[in-house]
């Protein structure tokens, strides 16, 4: 069915959509103060800023930098840098990148709509709601991330490859490719989707080189290498178990079992996910062929590959082990396409389930059986939903108690030329207004090539780079990269440890914790602790490494 037969969204219901938008978007953002969950939203909004003010991609003001990884995102999130900042004059503009992050939410799903009108309006109805109200789906499109709009391109993607439309595809998937670079993963799909169906793929290459062309010279110009920074130094890690061999396979395919159900369970749906996710499939695919089919190999090759090119930790809280959102928003891509699959399974269970209640009793138990299968699985939905909205809440407070405050801090209190270093550096340039250094090389090309090339002789290279840095100040977590200088914080997992009765414990590692960290704060004679902000619990990392960043200086001569 060619998109211009499909049902169009009529006036009735986008106005409910937008109203039942509006109310969900209040309620999970009614204990939320400002700010974003991640630090990483920060660093977009650094960009953002450097693009407002005609500067480019700069992370600090006159050096151009290939330290974005969603150079698409980055863009249009300048629009509301430039409203909040320089037409409204406000200090900040995180409010204006949720705005931005709800009307992509709202556009995800119209484009669920759009989709999913193929099998017809009753499975169109289920996406929109279900796309609006997921509490992931939420959680996504506050978070100063690209997820959003990467949820709404992946949708309008699968159905351009459905209508056989090679260039719209194209221009979609160089789209993509500019706010995440997993989706190379959906070119690939795409490329083999139009060959089996024997459709000329040289409309479909050419808008993707014309998309991504400009990116990758800039990223060779800017950075030295034809990758940002930070896919750059991440891909070494894939390197390092898939060529060097350094695994077994057995505990490999454990772990990203255990990661796979982590994940899964942190939805909310359970095993249900995947009951609902093969009646969907059959449901779609009844309503339109191969509707179903085409978004379960999107989503599932490209969850397939983030898998296993990711590394994953774990954290466990309240005796629960889930994957922190740091992670798991790598994984989230494929979600919107996966919800359009599950959204027509339950829209068609309980359509099957209704026609159960006019049948005889062996009948209806089979009608409605599955349904009631399915809600048992997901019994621990509704809870999600408050959990994940208080997780929301509590990591946007511990970055605004943490990175936020220390670049308020720096900003108020550092001379105006001082370089400073960070590894969380978003929100420390953001408010700090100083030169920042990354030492983790996200935004830093010299440094990022040394650090992926992962021998020996680049490694040294990469030592000498940083000790040539000399910073004036360095912003951290002290028990991670000021260990020499983590004294409080040594006693104050002593105490926890002891209040616990892990004494033993504590005894038997004392001296593993007092050398675990990197000692930059030493190794550039940053020596002097002149700020602490401190948190009870780590709700964005939830171990006790991340309880305290401190700035570091050097001490008076």
């Amino acid at each position: 069915m060619p998109f211009a037969s499909l049902p169009a969204m009529s006036a009735r219901v986008l106005a409910i959509l937008v109203a039942v938008t509006v109310l969900a978007n209040a309620w999970f953002l009614a204990p939320a103060g400002p700010g974003f969950p991640l630090d990483d939203a920060w660093v977009h909004m650094v960009y953002a800023r450097s693009v407002a003010g005609l500067e480019g991609f700069a992370f600090n003001p006159g050096e151009a930098e290939a330290g974005v990884t969603a150079p698409l995102w980055t863009l249009l999130l300048a629009v509301p840098e430039a409203i909040w900042t320089h037409v409204l004059g406000e200090s900040r503009a995180d409010a204006g990148a949720r705005a931005l992050g709800g009307l992509f939410g709202l556009l995800t799903a119209w484009a669920g709509f759009r989709l999913a009108s193929r099998a017809g309006r009753w499975p169109a109805v289920f996406a929109a709601i279900l796309l609006t109200l997921d509490p992931l789906m939420m959680f996504t499109r506050f978070s100063g991330m690209e997820l959003p709009l990467f949820g709404m391109l992946s949708l309008l993607f699968v159905e351009a490859l459905l209508d056989n439309r090679a260039g719209r595809a194209g221009w979609l998937a160089g789209l993509l490719c500019l706010t995440r670079p997993e989706a190379l993963v959906l070119v690939v799909v795409g490329l083999v989707f139009f060959a089996l169906r024997r459709v000329r793929v040289w409309p479909y290459l050419l808008p993707i080189v014309i998309c991504i062309g400009p990116w990758v010279a800039y990223c060779q110009y800017a950075a030295g290498h034809p990758l940002p920074n930070t896919l750059l130094i991440k891909g070494q890690w894939i390197l390092d178990v898939f060529v060097d061999g350094h695994f077994v396979l057995g505990d490999v395919l454990a772990h990203l079992w255990n990661v796979t159900g982590a994940l899964i369970a942190d939805t909310g749906w359970g095993w249900a996910l995947v009951l609902a996710l093969i009646a969907g499939a059959i449901s779609l695919n009844g309503g339109f062929r191969l509707l179903g089919t085409m978004q379960l190999v999107a989503a599932l090759t490209l969850f397939g590959a983030i898998l296993v090119t990711r590394t994953w930790e774990f954290e466990r809280v309240d005796g629960v082990e889930r994957i922190p959102f740091y992670w798991g928003r790598y994984a989230l891509v494929c979600w919107p396409l996966m919800l359009v699959v599950v959204s027509a399974g339950i829209g068609s269970l309980v359509r099957t389930a209704y026609a159960g209640f006019f049948c005889r009793l062996g009948a209806a138990v089979a009608l409605i059986g599955p349904l009631l299968l399915i809600l048992g699985l997901a019994y621990a939905l509704p809870g999600k939903a408050f959990e994940l909205r208080q997780r929301f809440a509590d990591q946007c407070a511990q970055v605004e108690l943490q990175q936020v405050a220390a670049g308020i801090w720096i900003d108020a209190n550092l001379p105006p030329d001082v370089v400073v270093a960070a590894h969380d550096a978003g929100a420390v340039n953001y408010f700090g207004k100083r030169r920042v250094f990354d030492f983790y090389g996200n935004n830093d090309g010299e440094l990022a090539h040394l650090l992926s090339g992962g021998d020996t002789a680049s490694l040294i290279e990469a030592e000498k780079h940083l000790n040539a840095m000399q910073p004036d100040a360095l912003v951290c977590f002290p028990l991670l990269y000021a260990s020499r200088l983590a004294r409080p914080e040594v006693e104050r997992l002593e105490a926890r440890f002891t209040a616990s009765g892990e004494t033993e414990f504590w005894e038997h590692n004392y001296v593993g914790i007092l050398n675990m960290g990197l000692p930059y704060a030493t190794r550039w004679g940053l020596t002097r602790r002149v700020a602490t902000f401190s948190v009870e619990r780590s709700a964005t990392m939830d171990t006790l490494l991340h309880l305290d960043m401190a700035i570091f200086v050097r001490p008076p001569q």
